[in-house]
């Protein structure tokens, strides 16, 4: 966390879905797009050019991203104890029970179904920046 502004890895191939999370959140937070899971796997464990990336305070996670799935994001997220403690949130067009069990089982905090609909959508977005912005003490290791 820099000053008051929580930074994010936005795991997300979409580019509508990446400019809607994006746009509504735009100085809450500070949004940084992974296009495929490799990606988000560099950016997170800082490689390459990504190098001077900060390092997210959350990670939000679509579970249909090329490369490597967001399950397998999951669990590299949770398996290594460099990263292991920072909240993932999947957000994903599945409503499949089966990915949701599987999700928590790797060990997201939440899971957030996308809607087609913009209001309800932005109504999903906007209770999603009041918790992760308003209620949530994150410790310092997440802190600059």
């Amino acid at each position: 966390m820099r000053g008051n502004t929580i930074d994010i890895l936005l795991v997300e191939d979409n580019p509508g879905d990446a400019r809607q999370f994006t746009a509504f959140l735009k100085g809450e937070f500070n949004v940084s797009v992974a296009a495929n899971g490799a990606q988000a796997l560099d950016k997170l464990f800082q490689r390459g050019k990504y190098k001077d990336e900060p390092f997210p305070d959350l990670v939000v996670l679509d579970l249909n991203v090329p490369l490597l799935s967001g399950m397998e994001v999951l669990n590299t997220v949770r398996g290594n104890s460099r990263t292991y403690h920072v909240p993932v949130v999947v957000w994903s067009g599945s409503s499949r029970q089966e990915d949701i069990s599987k999700a928590y089982h790797l060990g997201c905090c939440a899971y957030m179904i996308k809607r087609d609909d913009l209001a309800e959508s932005e109504a999903l977005l906007s209770a999603f920046s009041d918790f992760w912005l308003q209620k949530i003490q994150y410790p310092e290791a997440c802190s600059d």
